[in-house]
Formats: C-alpha cells, sequence, structure tokens
C-alpha cells in the first residue's frame, strides 16, 4: 500500500506543479504591453435552461474578444457557481460547454479599472439538438456523465431499462458488476449503501435494486469516494438512486405496463400537480416476476481419514419478487429562502426461491470396497416478506444569496418482516419413486423494525471560492424478532420447544462531519473528517446470550482536483469507509436448509473498515464524447466473508459469516462514450483489476487473481421515431474467501417505437438470446469440497407499454425558438 500510495502522491504532485508548464503551452496569452494586469473577475451560475437546476463541473472558458485567445478557464462547482479572477482589464467572451448541452456564448463583457466585477447571474444552457435528414435526436444526454466526484447514469434514456428492475438496467454501468443471480456488486463488493433521492432505501442493498422498476429512475449516481458529509457505511460506496420528479406547472404523469415471457408483469405510474408554491405527486408500483432455474452440486465430505461420503444433486427452482407500493410527496415553496418538504411511502415485498432437488449420497472407506447408497428427494419454499411504511420530512433555509443555508430532515421507517422456509423430505429408491418416511418442517423468523434518524447541515461560503459545512446526525435502529421451529408429526405441527428463541437487537449512531472546500492556484481540494459513535446490542433472551459493541471511529476524506489543458481534468482522493454486518448477517436463528445444512448469522461479528484511493483522468472530445480513465485501490480489514463449515462427527454443513484478516483490490477502469455518428453512440467501459484475499480460510485455495469485465452498449437511432440498443457483458473468473467463481456473459437487445405523436411508446425487450447464462463455483472447507453450477434463465421477451398523460414535448418543440431564446423552459416528465 505504501508504494500505491507513493506512486499516487508523487503523480498528483508531477501533474499539478507542472500545470503552469502546461497552461503557458497549451494556452496562448495576452499582450502584456497592451493589456494591465488588474483585480478583476467575472461570477455566475451555470443553469439548466429547461429546470433551472445548477449544472455543476461544466467547462467555463474566457476569451480575448478582438483575437479570441484563451485567457483561462474553470469549472463550475457542485452549485453550478463560477469565479473567473486575477483577469487583466479588457473585452471579452465565454464560452460553456459541458457533454448533452449546447455550447452557450456569452459576448460583450467589459473589465475596466470603473468596473472590476461583473456578475452575469443565471448563465442557462440547453440541451442539444441535432437533425439529420429523418432522423431526430433531441436533449440527449450520454449514458453516463463523468464527473469530479461520481459517475451519473442515464436510467431515463436506457432503452434495454424499460420494463427491467434497476439491478438489470445497471448491468451495463460502469464499476458495476452482476452475478446470474442478478445480484449487484460495486467493484467487486456487495457492501455498499443504497440512497433514494439522497435518503436511506427502507430495503437494502442488492434486494432493493432488484425491487425498485427502472422505469421510475431518472438517473443512479456511483459514488465510489464519497466526502465526510455522507454516511460512512458500505465499504465500496454509495449507489444514490435519483427518481423521476415533475417539474413543469399543471398536471401530468406517465403510466408503465410490461408482460413478459415465463409469468412476468409489472406497472407504475407517476402523477404530478404543480401550481403556485406547492408540487404535490403521487406515484404507485407492482411486481410480479417469476425466474426458473437449475443448478448441479457435488461435494465430497471427508468423515474420518478412512471414511468419505459423496453427495450429487441435480436440482431446479423458480425465483419470485413480488411487491406492491404507493408514493405521496409535497413540495412548498414558503417563501424565496424557506421550503419544506413532505413525502411518504407504504407498500410490501417478497422474495421466494422454491427450490427441490434429487439427492444421491454415496458412503466409501479405503478399508473396504463396499459402498453404500441412498436416494432421497428435498423440496424447500423459502420466502422473506416485508411491509413497509415510511415518512420524510426536509427543511430548508437560505439564509443569504450567498450560499448560506440550514437544512434539517427527519426519516422515519418501521413494519414487520417474515422469513418462513419450509422443508419436505422424501425416501425413494434410485429412481426417485417414495419409498419410505418423509420429513416435514417448517421454520419462521418474525421481526418488527425501526429505522429513525435525524440530521442537521449548515454551509456558509467562506471568502470567493470557499465552502464550510458541517453537520449532525443521529440513527437509532431497533429491532425485536422470533424464532420457531415446528416439525410436522401424527397429522399435527408440533413446536421444538428447544429450538425457540427471541432476540432483541439495538443500533445507536451519533455523528458529526465537518468539511472544507477551496481553490488554491495549482488546484481545487476538499478536505473533510467524519467521527462516529456505535452502540450495538443484541440479547437471545430464551438462550440468555448477550453481545455489545461500544466502539468510536474516524473517517477521514481529502479529494484534489484540477483542470488540466486540452479538455483533461484530474481528480486524486482518498476516504475512509465501514461495512457494518446487517441484521441477517448477525441473526443467529437457524434456518434449515435440507437434512444435512443450516444457515445461521454470527452474533459476534466485527465491522470491516476499507481505506480507499483513487486516480481519476477524463478527457473531453467534444459535447457528447468523452474517455476517461481510473486507477483505484481499496483495502479492507476484518473482511465479512460468508464461510461454510463441515463438521465431521454430525455431517452437518454449516454456512454463516465471519471476519477474515483483510483483502485488496487494485486495477484500472477505463471507459469512453463516443458519437461518431449522429445516428449511433458508442457507451463501453473495461475493468480490470488485482483482487487479492490475506489470510484465507484454507491454505489451498488461492488467495490471488487477476480479473477483467467488459460492458458495451451501442444505441442506434434507426428512424425519427426509432431506436435500437445492444448490451453485452463479460464478467470474467475470480476468487472467494473458500474457492472461485468462473465467469459468465449476457446479453439484451432492446428496440423502442413510439407512437401517438410521442405521447406514448412500445418497448421489445430480447435479453439472452443465444446460448444460456451459466456459471460454476467451488468450495472448500477443512472436510469438504463442493462443485456447483447454476443457470438462470435465458431468451426472455419483454413487452413494455408506455404512456405519457401530457406530452409537453411535442409543445415545447413548436416554441423552441422563442424559449431557447429566453431560456425559461421547464422539464416534462420522461
Amino acid at each position: 500500500m505504501k508504494n500505491f500510495v507513493l506512486t499516487i502522491s508523487i503523480l498528483s504532485f508531477l501533474l499539478l506543479t507542472g500545470s503552469g508548464a502546461l497552461f503557458a503551452q497549451g494556452y496562448p496569452r495576452a499582450d502584456a504591453t497592451n493589456i494591465v494586469l488588474k483585480d478583476a473577475k467575472i461570477t455566475g451560475i451555470i443553469t439548466d435552461g429547461t429546470s433551472n437546476q445548477p449544472v455543476p463541473y461544466a467547462s467555463v472558458a474566457i476569451y480575448h474578444t478582438k483575437d479570441s485567445t484563451l485567457v483561462t478557464g474553470v469549472l463550475s462547482k457542485d452549485d453550478g457557481s463560477f469565479v473567473l479572477d486575477k483577469l487583466p482589464y479588457g473585452n471579452y467572451y465565454i464560452i460553456v460547454t459541458f457533454v448533452g448541452y449546447k455550447k452557450h456564448k456569452v459576448n460583450e463583457i467589459l473589465l475596466s479599472s470603473a468596473k472590476k466585477s461583473v456578475a452575469l447571474g443565471a448563465v442557462k444552457v440547453l440541451t442539444s439538438t441535432t437533425t439529420l435528414k429523418e432522423v431526430e435526436v433531441v436533449g440527449t444526454v450520454p449514458p453516463v456523465t463523468y464527473q469530479i466526484d461520481k459517475k451519473v447514469v442515464n436510467i431515463a434514456q436506457n432503452i434495454t431499462a424499460a420494463g427491467s428492475t434497476l439491478a438489470e438496467a445497471l448491468q451495463n454501468a460502469p464499476s458495476i458488476q452482476t452475478d446470474v443471480e442478478g445480484n449487484i456488486t460495486l467493484r467487486g463488493s456487495s457492501s455498499y449503501t443504497v440512497l433514494i433521492d439522497g435518503r436511506p432505501s427502507p430495503i437494502a442493498g442488492s434486494e432493493a435494486l432488484q425491487q425498485i422498476p427502472a422505469n421510475l429512475v431518472q438517473n443512479v449516481e456511483l459514488i465510489t469516494n464519497p466526502s465526510a458529509k455522507y454516511d460512512p457505511d458500505g465499504s465500496a460506496g454509495i449507489i444514490n438512486i435519483i427518481m423521476k420528479k415533475q417539474k413543469i406547472r399543471g398536471s401530468s404523469g406517465i403510466v408503465n405496463l410490461t408482460a413478459g415471457t415465463g409469468d412476468k408483469y409489472s406497472g407504475n405510474l407517476n402523477l404530478s400537480y404543480k401550481i403556485s408554491k406547492f408540487n404535490f405527486t403521487l406515484g404507485g408500483d407492482f411486481t410480479d416476476y417469476q425466474s426458473p432455474f437449475k443448478s448441479f452440486t457435488n461435494i465430497t465430505d471427508t468423515i474420518s481419514q478412512q471414511t468419505f461420503k459423496k453427495q450429487v444433486i441435480a436440482g431446479s427452482g423458480n425465483f419470485r419478487r413480488k411487491g406492491k407500493g404507493i408514493r405521496l410527496g409535497i413540495d412548498y415553496a414558503i417563501d424565496d429562502k424557506n421550503s419544506l418538504t413532505l413525502t411518504g411511502s407504504l407498500g410490501d415485498r417478497s422474495f421466494d426461491r422454491a427450490a427441490s432437488g434429487d439427492y444421491h449420497d454415496t458412503y466409501s472407506s479405503s478399508l473396504t470396497p463396499a459402498v453404500t447408497n441412498y436416494y432421497y428427494s428435498n423440496s424447500t419454499t423459502p420466502e422473506f416478506k416485508r411491509d413497509y411504511k415510511s415518512i420524510n420530512l426536509d427543511y430548508m433555509l437560505k439564509l443569504n444569496g450567498k450560499g448560506q443555508q440550514l437544512s434539517a430532515s427527519a426519516y422515519f421507517t418501521d413494519g414487520p418482516s417474515n422469513n418462513i422456509s419450509t422443508l419436505h423430505v422424501d425416501t425413494t429408491d434410485v429412481n426417485w419413486y417414495k419409498t419410505g418416511g418423509s420429513l416435514l418442517q417448517q421454520s419462521a423468523q418474525k421481526s418488527d423494525q425501526t429505522d429513525f434518524r435525524t440530521k442537521i447541515d449548515y454551509t456558509v461560503p467562506v471568502g470567493e471560492k470557499g465552502k464550510l459545512e458541517a453537520g449532525y446526525q443521529g440513527r437509532y435502529l431497533n429491532t425485536n424478532g422470533s424464532y420457531h421451529l415446528t416439525n410436522y408429526s401424527g397429522n399435527t405441527w408440533v413446536e421444538d420447544i428447544s429450538q425457540r428463541d427471541l432476540i432483541s437487537f439495538k443500533d445507536q449512531f451519533q455523528a458529526a462531519y465537518v468539511t472544507f472546500q477551496n481553490s488554491m492556484p495549482l488546484f481545487d481540494y476538499q478536505l473533510g473528517l467524519r467521527a462516529e459513535y456505535e452502540n450495538r446490542y443484541l440479547n437471545q433472551e430464551t438462550q440468555n446470550k448477550l453481545n455489545k459493541l461500544n466502539r468510536t471511529d474516524f473517517f477521514p476524506t481529502i479529494h484534489l482536483t484540477k483542470q488540466l489543458p486540452w479538455k483533461l481534468q484530474l481528480q486524486t482522493s482518498y476516504t475512509r469507509r465501514v461495512n457494518r454486518p446487517m441484521p441477517w448477517n448477525i441473526n443467529p436463528f437457524i434456518l434449515h436448509l435440507d437434512p444435512q445444512t443450516i444457515q445461521m448469522g454470527n452474533a459476534g461479528l466485527l465491522p470491516e473498515f476499507a481505506n480507499s484511493y483513487e486516480l481519476n483522468l477524463e478527457k473531453k472530445l467534444n459535447d457528447a464524447s468523452f474517455v476517461s480513465v481510473e486507477g483505484f485501490l481499496r483495502q479492507t480489514y476484518g473482511l465479512i466473508q460468508q464461510i461454510s463449515l463441515f463438521d465431521p462427527a454430525t455431517q452437518i454443513t454449516t454456512n454463516t459469516f465471519g471476519n477474515i484478516d483483510h483483502d485488496r483490490s487494485m486495477g484500472a477502469e477505463f471507459m469512453v462514450n463516443l458519437q461518431p455518428f449522429k445516428w449511433f453512440t458508442l457507451n463501453s467501459s473495461f475493468n480490470i483489476f488485482n483482487y487479492h484475499m490475506f489470510g484465507t480460510l484454507i491454505p489451498t485455495v488461492a488467495n490471488s487473481t487477476n480479473t477483467w469485465n467488459v460492458h458495451v452498449n451501442p444505441t442506434f437511432h434507426l428512424t425519427k421515431s426509432t431506436n435500437m440498443q445492444v448490451t453485452y457483458i463479460y464478467n470474467a473468473p475470480t476468487i472467494t474467501a473458500q474457492g472461485s467463481r468462473s465467469g459468465f456473459y449476457s446479453s439484451t437487445i432492446a428496440l423502442k417505437q413510439s407512437l401517438l405523436n410521442r405521447k406514448a411508446s412500445l418497448t421489445l425487450q430480447m435479453q439472452n438470446l443465444f446460448g444460456h447464462t451459466i456459471f460454476y463455483n467451488t468450495t472448500e472447507s477443512a472436510y469438504q469440497y463442493k462443485y456447483s453450477s447454476f443457470q438462470r434463465e435465458s431468451q426472455v421477451f419483454l413487452l413494455t407499454f408506455s404512456y405519457r398523460i401530457n406530452n409537453y414535448r411535442v409543445a415545447q418543440t413548436e416554441r423552441r425558438g422563442q424559449e431557447e431564446s429566453n431560456g425559461n423552459r421547464e422539464q416534462d416528465m420522461e
């Protein structure tokens, strides 16, 4: 790690300190004999001409009017503001550029001894519109926008997202990997935090992404190195989901309906009404997706030095995701300085994975050639369901017009959850016909969880370019749960009292943070520090087991940025992150998967901590094209891993969680977005990295591997109303804590046709048309070796119909000329 840190430091130093020479070569300077340098400056705020929202990281360049020589340039900040200072007197013009927007020019800017400062106010930029014969591309934004501290994935313009879950829509996003079961990882880690509009999701992790309909999402922010202002939870970073919002006056909405092969159905509705100082929103959704799968497992157990057991399982099953929900929201602009937002939601989500398998167990001994065979069939129907309701209140006070503001929020969610699993085992003959007794067993985990959070943030400008932010956050998580195991005997269900348990779980946090950002001649910087105190309490009441954790942790963050010549942008950062065990990681209740396999949490599991370093460089080719490269290093200590333990005495395999020493992920990510033709756009990313795991549980398991993945996403604008998009993904083989995972691929083709004068559209999506998506796993423990394969559903077809209740785009197109002159259009809902 020391070598990597030294490399980053040296590279950053050379690039930053050498920038003066680069600017001298890349930026022609004004004639010093004609212009006297004075303390003159130009200020302004770059805003979207449609939504009036600030546009961060736009390029602002200033030129001499006389000969169009470039003087200097800056990037707009998070709030869209920019300052061009230390300017000589003279006549100038500025040009504003940003990916997906038209180039904007402001003429006739005069700086003199009598007028040293010019405030341009809001500089409105408009989305680009180009026409090529029958093909019209209106306001296209690249699939991925690369910003200083995050990547923004544009879900709204992703054709393959129609009718899909957000997890499926993110498959082609940079830094994202998926397995064949649809689970999402961020740079190879499942440890990330999911936010919805900056607020915690009622459902955590990959499960949240698999439940949210992609049609409701505007874009997704991938923040791999967040500042100290954000919660440090999630060693890999944050996935912030930005939902679609309505900004146009009056009423409008959109309806989406999807049906697919293999019993896949979903629908969602978004309505909005804006009048005066109020904006009312109403939304709802339902999902019922089924996906069959096949599996094969071969297990070798060492029971003693002379006795061995071999188990072969041929299985199949069905994933099913169901859910429904409703959302309400009110925005109230009290006056120019005060605003209030109240949002609420309620609904339910469920996951079940019904599976069955034919088991063949063979016992052998090195002392005798005789073998013993057992045949039986096994079926399980585990189902997890949660009902939830949440409410969020946000208040914003703008203390002045210079950026000083105070904000406060309160968030509350609660609801019961049930995890019920039924196990059915039948003894059979070699042909799997039932011959003997049966085992019928049901385990039930029930819990009620509440999550309450409060937050206060204060922002104040410091000088011309600086900003100080500070805040406090409190988090209070309470869970009460019970566990019951029952067996079916004598035509009745009988509870096993010895397995009964009750738990009480509390996890409380007190946190405070401070960040400071400013500009220096060489670079812009942001420094941050967050302190958190955690008090965790887990009481197994029936078994009289108590587990406590009290600790204080500090999370520093550093971000440095520099705009270089030739439209180059450099950023380097360091953050410290934490991944705290999820409730199911520490839940001690035992779940019976089959007669020889149980699953349980680890009440003594500790948090894992990660040090994350990044060095990013982006080159803009034009308004619609760019290339970027990111170097990254993440080291995680106390790594949380799922582990499998086999007990030769009982012949029971226990799946649980544990902390191992640490791991290291180091590599580079290359991303390109090209528009060589007006009818064709290519977005692609390539990620290559070395993964090394230290302190693996099994010495014979490889602890290091070089792996990679590639995402390719071309889009074709075939006609004025027809688009086609192709997605291809390949994930190379990698290692796990106790074994390995093979590589696998997936592909999607989507066609979108606009209808009814663009008031409606029809999208056909075809997933994995060719071949089968299958991957293989190996797992080793001291007395067991397991080889397994998993094959998901292929040749899936989805058809989505979308209808906009009010199509403002047509009206906007007709009055485009007038509105572009005053920059006063508002955004409709897509």
